[in-house]
Order: structure tokens, then sequence, then C-alpha cells
């Protein structure tokens, strides 16, 4: 048998190890380095011949940026100040000279000089500077620089259901759980945290649950009902936290006793009483406001639904092609199944050959009270005085106005006593300011059809 002797070695390096950056598309390049260490700087486009040691996004982040134009600065994303925007010396803060950034995605950066490979921010290091200010630049491993460029490329926060971080939140409440900077589908992962003697008698951390996130405007978002299953699985309430992508969010302390906030949706354009010309784009906005309540709601025009919206609300333009009195109902219910609904009446103006056709047109609106309005007691105030009408003679608009003693025809109807309130041909302000008494507690309602003459 013949044998053989494998010959083998072992490679000394004497020196400090620096890993050079690899790389990458132009859409996952931060800047560029002329060399590993000791390096001037150029932004991600300039200099691509000499400047090849390229700082990139995905080899430094374990995962791909999918945000459109990661390039652009937002004012919060910057990396770096260069004095130039190519073979520069770089600074962490800008001035008359250090006044071109390098920006990159939804990255926020802190200048770290603590000695250790840490960072203060719990980010990652995508560069170092030998100092802060008209420097030369490292790549992240080269630890003879000392200031650190720690960059966090997403974030775990808790937030209410209208965006705003809380660190709060009530039994009952629904919260969104959001991880930014990420469009790539991830599960959350939520828990409360036992330290301490908790920690160390219930055996750690208690799962609570696990919900998967959806892709929202460049984030990862998904919404959380707290409910007593889910309470049941922890012994305290102080620190929920949820994990995602390898993010954890800080502290959400849930309180077992606390308000459910007003539900708020209304439709501010156009106002009850506006009129337009026929053909014309008109631009509808509804608001709606839940802090602790996911909103679910559709928008009717004359019949058709046209739009859904959920909490923050929604704006879009509709051209109304034909003229009359046209009717755009909002309605909405929370995750508590409350609901809420808003009406504006609108008039559209019929044109020819440019000039107004004679006609008229009417717009009954109630201001008080609104749709689905809890009220305490029997005595109701109710205010149409947002009411318009228009007459066209001879291509003239006459516009009507209520309190400005105009004559309508006033026809209420309140239920379930079906008793009708009628006032004809009347300038009086009684026929549309008044209070009316309920006397039957429960479901009640009040339907008003106004003309003119």
């Amino acid at each position: 048998m013949k044998k053989e002797l494998v010959a083998g070695f072992v490679l000394i390096l004497l020196g400090s190890f620096v890993v050079i950056a690899g790389t990458c598309d132009d859409d996952q390049t931060i800047m560029r380095l002329y060399s590993a260490s000791n390096s001037h700087v150029s932004f991600w486009n300039e200099d691509t011949a000499d400047y090849t040691v390229e700082i990139c996004f995905d080899e430094i982040f374990g995962s791909t940026y999918t945000g459109a134009n990661p390039h652009d600065c937002t004012g919060e994303n910057k990396v770096l100040s260069l004095f130039d925007v190519e073979n520069s010396h770089a600074s962490s803060t800008a001035d008359s000279n250090y006044n071109n950034e390098v920006c990159y995605g939804r990255l926020k950066c802190v200048y770290d000089s603590s000695d250790n490979d840490e960072c203060s921010n719990d980010g990652k290091i995508v560069a170092r500077m030998y100092s802060e200010y008209n420097t030369h630049v490292s790549v992240a491993s080269d630890t003879n620089y000392d200031v650190k460029v720690c960059c966090k490329a997403s974030e775990a926060y808790w937030a209410n259901m209208n965006g705003d971080r809380i660190t709060e939140a009530d039994f009952g409440d629904t919260v969104k759980l959001v991880l930014t900077g990420t469009s790539d589908i991830h599960d959350f992962e939520i828990f409360e945290e036992d330290d301490g003697i908790i920690g160390f008698l219930t055996g750690g951390d208690d799962s609570i649950k696990t919900v998967t996130g959806s892709a929202t405007d460049g984030n990862l978002i998904t919404k959380w009902t707290i409910t007593q299953e889910d309470l049941d699985k922890t012994n305290d309430y102080d620190n929920f936290r949820f994990m995602a992508n390898g993010e954890i969010s800080k502290d959400l302390k849930i309180n077992l006793n606390g308000d459910d906030s007003e539900m708020d949706v209304t439709i501010s354009s156009p106002k009850c009483g506006s009129h337009f010309d026929e053909g014309t784009e008109i631009t509808i906005t509804v608001d709606a406001n839940d802090a602790d309540d996911a909103i679910e709601g559709t928008i009717t025009i004359d019949g058709d639904v046209v739009k859904t919206f959920s909490n923050g609300g929604i704006t879009f333009n509709k051209i109304f092609s034909s003229s009359g009195n046209s009717q755009i109902v909002v309605e909405a219910v929370n995750s508590r199944g409350k609901n809420v609904r808003a009406i504006s009446n609108i008039m559209v103006l019929d044109k020819e050959a440019g000039s107004y056709v004679d006609g008229k047109y009417v717009a009954a609106c109630i201001a008080k009270p609104k749709d689905y309005s809890n009220i305490d007691g029997s005595v109701v105030e109710f205010d149409a005085s947002t009411t318009r009408a228009i007459k066209v003679v001879n291509g003239v608009l006459d516009l009507l106005v209520p309190d400005e003693g105009d004559v309508f025809s006033w026809y209420w109807k309140f239920m379930p006593e079906n008793i009708v309130r009628e006032f004809i041909q009347s300038s009086e302000s009684i026929a549309y300011k008044f209070t009316a008494e309920f006397p039957i507690a429960g479901d009640n309602s009040a339907t008003l059809r106004v003309e003119i003459d």
C-alpha cells in the first residue's frame, strides 16, 4: 500500500488583524474608504475606481435594507460629516467646513469613545474615527481608532394606536408593537420580564403571546389587545417587553384599572354645508383618533362605499361629476365595539357653458349632538345652524344661512316616541337651535329634513 505524507503549515500573523469591508450593491453602500485604516472618505457614488473599500449596510447589520432612496438625508440619519464629497476628512459634527453629510436609511448614530467594542446605543459599529473632528476613518475592526461610529438600524418600541410612544397601557387597551427599519416579516414575541426574587421563584420570564408583524411604510408593525387570558400568564404587570428580529423593546407597564380614551372620528373636509361646482375635484379628509383602540372605518358617498380607513384617518380626492345634494357618511367601530358616525352634506352646483343653471340646493347639517353620543340625563341640545341652502336664479347664486335670518322649512322627527317637530317657512332660531327631552333611556334618534321655497 502506498502511503502519502500530507504536509501542512501554520500561518502566524504578527500585528493587528483588520477585516476589510466587502463589495456591496449601490443601495447597500453607506460610504467608501480608500483603505481599511487611516483613510480618507468618499460618498457612496464618488471615487468608485480608487475608493474600493465599501462600508456595506447588509454586511454590518445582517439584513438587506429595502427602503426607498437610502442615501437621502432626513435630519436624523447622518453617519458622518465630510469636508467634501470625495477624498475627504471627516467630522462627527457639521459646520461651515464639514457640511457634506453621509446619510443612510433609518440609521441613528452616536459617536462613542468608550474603551470596549460595545456601543452605548446598543447599535453596530459602522466605522471608526481617530478623533471627532478633521479626522481619518477606518473600518469597524480597526481598534487603533478610538471613536466608534455606532449606528442602530432598527428600534423596537411600544406605541398607542395613534402612533405615540408609550411606557404604560391599561387592561383592555390595544397597543402597537413597532420595529423600525425593516420590512422583512418577523414574529413579535411578547413576554413579561421577571428579575430579582420574582424571576428566581418563577423560573424566569413569562411568555405571553407571539404575533406576526406586517410591513407598513418601511417598518414592521403589529397590534396586541391586552386580555385577561394574557395577564393570567404572569404574576406581575410592570415589565412587559417584546422581541423581534433580535431587537428587544423597553418595558411596558400595564395598569389593571384605567380609563378608556374617547374615539374621535370627524370629517374635516369638506365641511357640511359646503358648495362646489359640478366636476370639481374635492379633497376629502377624515381624522380618526383613539389612543387605546384600533379603529375600522368606511366612507360612503351617496350610498356607495368608496374607502376604508383606520387610526389616523385618510385623505383622498374625488371628482363629483353629478350636480345636486350629495352626502358623505363616515362610520367607524373600535376594538371595544363602540360606534361613531359623521355626516357631511354638500351641494354640487349645475353649470352649463360656464354659467350656473337655475335650481335649488339644500345641505342639512346637525352640529350638535354628535352621532352615537353618550349623553347623561334626558335633555339634549340641538344645533342645526350650520345648515346651508343655495338658490340660483338667472345664473346668480343666493346663499341662504339660518343665523342671517333666511327662511327655511324644518322637519324634525324624534324616535322612539315618533314625535314630529315642524317649522314651515321660518326664520326663527327656535327652529334649528333648541333643547329636547328624551324620557326613554337607551337608543334615541333624531332626523332632519330641510327645504327652501
